[in-house]
């Protein structure tokens, strides 16, 4: 509390920049193992979810995220394709779900 006995709240950014995350969303679909799954398949990026590392116990304090996992659309092919993977851009497929079109808010 201050002098006037109002409330302060301090906000600390917790994991990366958003220019950080807009070129993680580039590279998600860049990714090598990425373009060998989709090759030449018409596709668009739906999510990017940053992901929290698993922690054994209580943490000490908030942990930044150490992952990410990319959810694309692949329209040639009507899937859902899961791609996970840490934020030092190591990635791989977790798998490809059947999919139907995603709607205009997707």
């Amino acid at each position: 509390m201050n002098e006037q006995g109002d409330v302060q709240i301090d906000i600390e950014r917790l994991g990366p920049e958003t220019e950080t995350i807009e070129e993680l969303s580039r590279a998600a679909l860049g990714h090598p193992s990425s373009q060998e799954y989709l090759g030449e398949t018409r596709n668009r990026l739906l999510r990017l979810e940053l992901l929290e590392p698993k922690v054994e116990g209580k943490a000490d304090g908030p942990v930044p995220p150490d992952r990410y996992r990319a959810t694309t659309y692949d329209y040639t092919n009507n899937r859902v394709v899961l791609t996970t993977g840490r934020l030092d851009r190591s990635s791989r497929i977790d798998r490809d779900l059947p999919g139907r079109i995603p709607t205009a808010a997707e």
